[in-house]
């Protein structure tokens, strides 16, 4: 069971999903938000879990090398849409963000096909942490009471957006240059 723990926790990111989104459906706005928080919340935390514990236990597999990221990929696009659907104000650091998750994930794809891996940096760990703080502080918003979601919104949400966007921007960058060593 030790063994399977890491990738149970990766597919339950991906089943996460449409629970998340099924929360935005609930005929209260805040207790939807509040339940999207909290789904959004366990499937950020098992995005962390999951690599720490295959490392841990040593439960590395290639089933999980290849989910987690479409699991990670899945969570943060469909976040994204959802809070750029709340707040239009965050469109263009969504675009960066989702435009990058895309061309790295394809970049990674291709050098695989030539046996080339692309390691992830502290530093995308670092913009993964940023991406899921910044967009759980949007998700949460219509649980809140309006001052504080007008002081979130046009405060640390806006800035975290947009730290999360420069941080992806950078690391965007910089697996693109590694890559392009290895592009033929």
């Amino acid at each position: 069971m030790k063994k399977n723990t890491p990738n149970l926790l990766t597919f339950f990111r991906v089943l996460a999903v449409p629970v998340f989104v099924g929360c935005f459906y609930l005929p209260s706005e805040k207790y939807g938000a509040l339940a999207a928080f909290i789904v959004f919340a366990l499937a950020s935390i098992t995005d962390w879990l999951d690599g720490f514990l295959a490392r841990r236990w040593q439960a590395e597999s290639a089933l999980g090398k290849c989910f987690d990221p479409i699991a990670d990929k899945l969570i943060v696009l469909v976040a994204l849409y959802i809070v750029v659907w709340q707040d239009g104000a965050v469109l263009l650091p969504a675009v960066i963000i989702a435009a990058r998750e895309v061309i790295v994930s394809g970049l990674r794809e291709h050098l695989a096909m030539q046996n080339v891996k692309l390691n992830v940096t502290f530093l995308a760990k670092f913009k993964t942490t940023v991406q899921m703080v910044a967009l759980s502080a949007y998700i949460i918003l219509p649980a809140l009471p309006v001052r504080y979601a007008v002081e979130i919104m046009d405060g640390a949400g806006i800035y975290l957006m947009w730290a999360a966007a420069t941080l992806t921007a950078i690391t965007g960058l910089e697996y693109t240059l590694k890559a392009l060593k290895h592009l033929k």
